[in-house]
């Protein structure tokens, strides 16, 4: 055997040894394939086995979560803790964690209560070092002959008692520790900055960042009071931040080279945009209410109010944006269709 075989040969036994001693090395598609293939290793597959060993292994989690609905069956939550249950088996000294979401979602109640309390699952002992936590939604008896548009009930089932006493409730943030949480996640974005001629990341400019942090807050605080207190929760201040990164970084052709800008004036936008997606467009017009009868509701007439203290001419840049968007010159529509406000508002979320 030469020395280029001898080396090639190593070069395998290390990456095999390192994956069978190390559990929580996780080897790609790719390198499993490459391994398999053992037999006709050359100096070339050996430099790809080492440059996918490099480039693409993973280190498995340590934390796994699993969103429950109605569909989900035991047989897909077995399928799920399969192999956390094997890794925990390899690693006895670390614990796992197992968080699933909306548990009382699930028809699968039992198997949760057998997993949390008695520690098996379809009567198989679980590994020691498997730690389960989990979220339900609140349950609340819908109101008789309502007729709200946002309901603030959730379809959910009752827990088990055994799991009913596990229960600890937690409330909705406070306005001041909503407006820190929102100023910490504000001081934390960035968003691409043209200088020089090359491309950078930047935070919001000052003045930005508390037209954020108010709007924001105002929004939520709105729909809290207004919608009930469970219609908004993190997931839409996070929303808010994906959104207004994607518009920043979305332009129309006559902008693309056009650097001079004024990044007031499009931060501003791109804020008013992501809060029409994420509130504004969720509420009916005083109008929709008025055919339903509805007196109820909120109306994005009051949301644009509050907003527009803010936001200076919130609901106009809006509508400027839609029908800029959403024209015959970037789409197009059947005949017979007419381009009314609720076909700009379903193809500008889309």
């Amino acid at each position: 055997m030469t020395i280029t075989q001898r080396l090639v040969r190593a070069l395998y036994e290390y990456v095999t040894s390192q994956l069978l001693d190390l559990p929580l090395i996780e080897a790609s598609f790719h390198l499993k394939k490459l391994l398999k293939e053992s037999g006709s290793l050359t100096v070339e597959n050996s430099i790809e086995v080492f440059h996918e060993y490099l480039s693409s292994t993973k280190t498995k989690p340590l934390f796994y979560r699993h969103l429950l609905h109605p569909g989900v069956t035991e047989e897909q939550i077995e399928e799920f803790m399969s192999p956390i249950c094997q890794l925990a088996e390899q690693l006895v000294d670390i614990e796992l964690v197992v968080f699933f979401d909306e548990v009382n979602t699930s028809s699968c109640l039992g198997l949760f209560k057998e997993m949390f309390i008695d520690r098996t699952l379809h009567g198989v002992k679980l590994p020691k070092n498997m730690f389960f936590t989990a979220a339900v939604n609140p349950s609340i008896s819908p109101l008789p002959n309502d007729n709200r548009a946002h309901r603030s009930d959730y379809l959910v089932h009752r827990l088990p008692q055994s799991l009913e006493n596990l229960k600890v409730c937690y409330d909705i943030l406070e306005s001041k520790t909503l407006e820190d949480y929102i100023q910490q996640k504000i001081s934390m974005f960035r968003v691409d900055s043209l200088s020089n001629n090359s491309e950078t990341q930047m935070p919001l400019e000052e003045y930005v960042q508390e037209m954020l942090t108010k709007s924001i807050l105002k929004a939520q605080e709105f729909c809290e009071k207004h919608l009930g207190r469970n219609s908004v929760s993190q997931r839409e201040i996070q929303r808010c931040f994906n959104l207004i990164g994607f518009f920043w970084n979305m332009r129309y052709d006559d902008e693309i080279n056009d650097h001079e800008i004024q990044y007031q004036s499009r931060a501003k936008q791109c804020i008013a945009l992501a809060l029409a997606l994420t509130y504004y467009f969720r509420l009916p017009t005083a109008e929709d209410n008025l055919q339903r009868n509805d007196t109820q509701t909120p109306t994005r007439e009051e949301l644009d109010q509050l907003l527009s203290n803010i936001i200076p001419d919130f609901s106009d840049m809006i509508e400027q944006e839609l029908e800029r968007f959403v024209n015959t010159n970037n789409f197009v529509f059947p005949e017979g269709v007419a381009i009314n406000q609720a076909v700009r508002e379903h193809i500008f979320s889309i």
